[in-house]
This record gives C-alpha cells, structure tokens and sequence, in this order.
C-alpha cells in the first residue's frame, strides 16, 4: 500500500479598476509557499519505498488590460427565431 501525505498550496490574487473602470490591473501568485509537491512511503512484502516530487509551482503574474472602446454604446436586442416558435406553439 503506498500512502499519500497531504499537500496544499496557497494562492492569492487582487483586481483594483482604474481611470473610470477602463484600466484593469491584476497581481495573483500560486502557491506561495512552495507546498504542492507531493510524498509518500510504501510498504510492501518487507519492502519499504519512500519518494517525493514537486515542481516549480511559485509563481506571480500581473495582467493589466485597458479598454478601447465607447463604454455608452448598447448593445441591440436580437431575435434568434426562438420567439416565433413560441408564438406558433402558444397559438394552438
């Protein structure tokens, strides 16, 4: 049988809108202390094996995105034949 630890990792992330809402920035990071390897032992027929494995999980990232367009335009409602079925199915 080969039993598992537990691993966990935590990840933060903050948004903060900018210049009327057309700036967005975003800072995130994974697994900030580095925890989301994994371990374990077996024992087996008087064999015992132990291992263990992680990868380069740390990470940051900032993502900042500015929107070009008019913010005033609406969008136009569309019918998609959907509501003509309707009517004929309410009809009868």
């Amino acid at each position: 049988m080969f039993r598992y630890n537990t691993s966990w990792s935590l990840n933060l992330g903050i948004q903060k809108k900018f210049l009327n809402d057309q700036l967005n920035v975003k800072l995130a990071f994974n697994d900030l202390f580095y925890k989301s390897g994994w371990n374990g032992k077996s024992e087996f027929n008087g064999l015992i094996s132990e291992g263990r494995g992680n990868w380069d999980s740390c990470r940051g990232s900032l993502s900042i995105s500015y929107y070009l367009g008019n913010q005033k335009v609406s969008s136009r409602n569309r019918k998609t034949g959907l509501e003509d079925e309707e009517g004929r199915i309410s009809n009868n």
